[in-house]
């Protein structure tokens, strides 16, 4: 059987002898495409080029690229691991043509790779046009052997590709294969009818060439692009399954290692049937996760790091159904690593990390799962209070109606759907109610599912055991608003560019020199000015660096003899720099100009920058390798640096980092800066972002041999000139992820002093010299929690003398003494605290007490142990805080509500003695 890794070599290498470059993948999340959660086709790393906006390095390219599709029209996550063939993560083999060759080389090469180095039978394949695709169609019949009865016009919605709403387009041409008959899932339908494009698996496509000749205006009319260029996808683990003549993409060697381990560990065997639903979707998913963390992906609550969490909840939701109630899918990274670490190296450099965010995020979702479980408890108790007011409402014997609520209390609800059943036949109820008193609403059902990883079947059965249903319809419309949201986030609209704005044409690049130049005199290309003086000016050259890489961008001034501009900020699209600012004064009237950045900015801003190295160094030395760079700022006045790390950076950690660094600062290293192939940089061990995109030559800072990184921005010669290194801040800014904020030179002298300035004052406020102002400070506060311990005592001292005068005036109700009060109390617990006195002293009867706490109603009852057979204090309690429009309940001999009218505590306090007499138990 020819190996998953042969066949991926195979189409790169066929492609190779047709002169096609060969380029890595981007990676799955996408660093500058704010439009995609994740990288979901071959084209996304070209679609500048597709747009115009940047020529291509190279006119053919071929690459297998990594695409994740979760969710949106691509994609329904809840049918992975059902099928054979849907999936989260998938690889996308594809050549490309960038104004180059078309449609004839296109069409000749596919079939001739599919029928005579893959082998594919030629009686097997048919081949779609558009139909208005003519030239294609011809294409097949001349270039090709194909049966012309296998060659088949389809329409827009199969032969037609778009990248958005407007934008590149054009037709395309798809190869299918037909399995046999044995593949239709759809045979017991006497009415259907296999066919390509049709809706049994019987056909299944290969691969698509899309051949981009318009594009598409906002009128949605097509005009003709100067530039046609070719697309082609073909989906890798489909021609697995066909080359491995196997039946599912899960049974290919791309994912049985992986299957056989969860096997292992689970201890239960695989089934290729729905009984290996579980083992499907964890092979899935840890695939996608491990590709998506490598890259540079983290688990959130928001974008696509929701959606990443999303997966790893279902894959450690179908592990609880194994058996596997521990975190194990870190266990699965090796295996995924062996499958596929040859070709995607970044697998084997992250290991460590993927396995640590993944083992930390499955831990994370055992406690999720606890607190769904509570979060359940709180829809059903919702809804039990519900039920009770409608109950109450019935025409129901007062005794059914209190053994009803009794039921509904302890969150059971089959007593009332036998009784509203029995209500519905006698028409005294309609549907509606009952359905609304005795099922799980729609969205609460999706809330457990979206937020919490609980299934809809998992939230039915759980339902079914208290006597209740789901609303699967209200659950299935809140699903289609989440699907169409994702749709939505998904659309590609074209922009305007700035370089459209200029009127620029792709072939126009700035040349940086800013790095080794503060000034040069040069000639500039483009230039607008606008109503209120504020003009972008574009430069044949520049000293000016464009906001990068987290470093922000230099200012100066652009000017010659007829003008002066202040330049504010600097920007770059594509290989061009757009410089934003003011006209000072005269008028731009010359081409050749002066350029001149502020040199102590620019000087501020380098300290800054080789700081941030010196500081993600260490960190890595004193917290672990898993630290990573998540985003920084470089700025003239201070620095932030974001890394993963999944608790808080003690006080200690933090010390040592900033000590490590000030330590290199002092040893006045030497910056080393080269230019290098990218492969020589990964073999040297130099850091690289998570998942950016690099060129094949690199620039790489070296500070000693100390600290090595890839690197655009601008450093300083030696690490001494940054002077001083303080850290300001370390805080949390999402799960696993830290935020340490900084400060160099000047600005951390001037910090330091502050600081010093403050201490001494505070000093002389407390009459204590500066080194004994912390030892001052804690004895006060040890004073004053004594202080404060006297006076709680105090207050309860002085309420309990007020009880005895409370139980003095208490009314006798049914031959029992009853004690209702108001007091004043700081919070409940004193009040319970009250409570228990009161109990106590009262020796037999019932207590009501209210209070207002924050401008709210608080109750509190009391029953002494020898009446809770007659009086429920919980009870009480309830119907008291129905009358301040409050709720609650609780134990017999004890219970709390509150309320929110406080104007209705005396009116509450004249009805305490009727509600006893109504509630004695007989």
């Amino acid at each position: 059987m020819i190996s998953s890794k042969e066949i991926r070599k195979q189409f790169i290498e066929f492609f190779e002898s047709k002169q096609h470059k060969a380029v890595p993948s981007a990676p799955v999340i996408p660093i500058d495409d704010p439009t995609l959660l994740f990288t979901n086709a071959g084209m996304n790393q070209f679609k500048n080029i597709f747009l115009g906006q940047v020529e291509p390095k190279y006119p053919r390219i071929v690459n297998t690229q990594k695409c994740i599709r979760a969710g949106g029209k691509h994609n329904d996550l809840d049918e992975v691991g059902r099928d054979g063939y849907h999936h989260t993560f998938f690889e996308m083999l594809g050549n490309w043509s960038f104004g180059d060759y078309y449609k004839k080389e296109a069409i000749s090469w596919a079939w001739e790779l599919l029928t005579g180095v893959w082998k594919f039978p030629k009686e097997l394949l048919y081949a779609t046009v558009h139909t208005s695709d003519q030239e294609a169609y011809d294409f097949w019949k001349s270039e090709t052997d194909i049966d012309p009865e296998h060659i088949e016009y389809h329409d827009d919605k199969d032969n037609f590709w778009e990248m958005g709403n407007t934008g590149p387009c054009g037709p395309c041409s798809e190869i299918h294969i037909d399995r046999g008959s044995e593949f239709c899932n759809l045979q017991h339908d006497p009415n259907h009818v296999c066919k390509v494009n049709g809706d049994c698996h019987r056909y299944i496509e290969l691969w698509n060439l899309v051949f981009i000749q318009f594009n598409r205006d906002e009128n949605g009319e097509l005009h003709h692009l100067k530039n046609k260029h070719v697309d082609t996808g073909a989906g890798f683990e489909r021609i697995c399954q066909i080359l491995q003549n196997k039946k599912s993409n899960y049974d290919t060697d791309l994912f049985v290692p992986i299957i056989e381990e969860i096997a292992r560990i689970s201890g239960v065997k695989y089934s290729k049937d729905e009984r290996g639903t579980s083992h499907r979707v964890i092979a899935d998913h840890v695939r996608a996760l491990s590709f998506a963390l490598a890259d540079g992906g983290l688990p959130s609550n928001e974008g696509r790091g929701y959606v990443l969490r999303r997966i790893l909840r279902r894959a450690a939701r179908h592990g609880h159904l194994l058996g596997l109630k521990e975190p194990f899918l870190h266990e699965l990274v090796d295996t995924v690593i062996k499958v596929m670490g040859d070709h995607f190296h970044e697998l084997k450099e992250k290991r460590t990390h993927i396995k640590m965010i993944i083992k930390a995020e499955e831990k994370r979702f055992n406690e999720t799962l606890d607190n769904g479980l509570a979060r359940y408890t709180e829809v059903l108790t919702a809804s039990s209070q519900k039920a009770i007011r409608v109950i109450n409402l019935l025409p129901v014997d007062m005794r059914e109606k209190d053994k009803i609520s009794d039921e509904l209390k302890n969150l059971n609800f089959k007593e009332l759907s036998k009784i509203t059943t029995n209500l519905l036949t006698k028409g005294k109820i309609n549907q509606t109610t009952i359905n609304d008193i005795t099922s799980i609403s729609g969205s609460d059902a999706f809330q457990l599912y979206d937020t919490y990883g609980f299934p809809l079947d998992l939230t039915k059965i759980m339902a079914e055991e208290k006597g209740l249903s789901v609303d699967e319809a209200g659950f299935q419309k809140e699903m289609e608003k989440q699907k169409t949201r994702a749709r939505e986030a998904n659309k590609f609209d074209m922009g305007t560019s700035q370089m459209e704005k200029l009127g620029l044409s792709s072939s126009v690049v700035t040349r940086f020199s800013g790095y080794d130049k503060n000034y040069l005199h040069t000639r500039m290309i483009k230039h607008f000015v606008d109503d209120e003086q504020g003009v972008i000016i574009v430069l044949e050259e520049t000293p000016f660096y464009a906001e990068s890489g987290g470093q922000v961008s230099d200012t100066g001034e652009i000017y010659n003899e007829n003008f002066r501009a202040k330049i504010h900020e600097v920007q770059k699209e594509n290989e061009v720099f757009f410089h934003f600012g003011k006209l000072l004064s005269g008028e731009i009237i010359s081409d050749e100009v002066t350029a001149k950045i502020d040199p102590e900015r620019r000087k501020n801003i380098a300290r800054n920058h080789t700081a941030t190295h010196l500081l993600h160094k260490a960190l890595r030395d004193i917290l672990g390798d898993h630290v990573q760079q998540k985003g920084s700022l470089v700025h003239p006045d201070h620095l932030r640096f974001d890394f993963t790390h999944f608790q808080q950076v003690s006080n200690l950690e933090l010390d040592m980092v900033e000590r490590a660094v000030n330590e290199k600062i002092r040893d006045c290293l030497n910056l080393n800066i080269q230019i290098q192939r990218i492969e020589e940089t990964r073999k040297s061990g130099a850091m690289a972002l998570f998942g950016e995109k690099y060129d094949e030559n690199v620039r790489v800072v070296s500070i000693g041999d100390y600290s090595k990184e890839l690197c655009g921005g601008t450093h300083l010669n030696f690490t001494g000139e940054i002077g001083f290194f303080k850290i300001t801040s370390e805080s949390s800014i999402a799960a696993g992820i830290r935020r340490i904020e900084a400060i160099t030179g000047i600005q951390a002298e001037k910090y330091v002093k502050v600081l010093e300035d403050e201490i001494d004052q505070i000093g002389r406020h407390l009459n204590a010299p500066s080194a004994t102002v912390l030892e001052k400070i804690e004895k006060m506060i040890s004073e004053n929690k004594k202080l404060h311990v006297q006076l709680k005592a105090v207050r309860v001292k002085s309420a309990g003398s007020a009880l005895d005068q409370m139980i003095e005036r208490a009314a006798e109700v049914n031959g029992i003494k009853v004690v209702v009060a108001r007091v004043n109390v700081p919070n409940p617990g004193i009040m319970r605290q009250l409570g228990d006195q009161l109990k106590d002293k009262l020796k037999s009867g019932i207590g009501v007490l209210f209070a207002e706490i924050d401008g709210k109603v608080s109750i509190l009852t009391i029953v002494t142990k020898d009446l809770i057979n007659k009086y429920h204090a919980g009870k009480i309690t309830g119907k008291v805080a129905e009358l301040v429009g409050g709720k609650g309940g609780g134990r017999p001999d004890m219970a709390m509500a509150g309320g929110k009218d406080v104007a209705k505590i005396p009116e509450a306090m004249k009805q305490v003695a009727e509600i006893v007499k109504e509630l004695k138990q007989d």
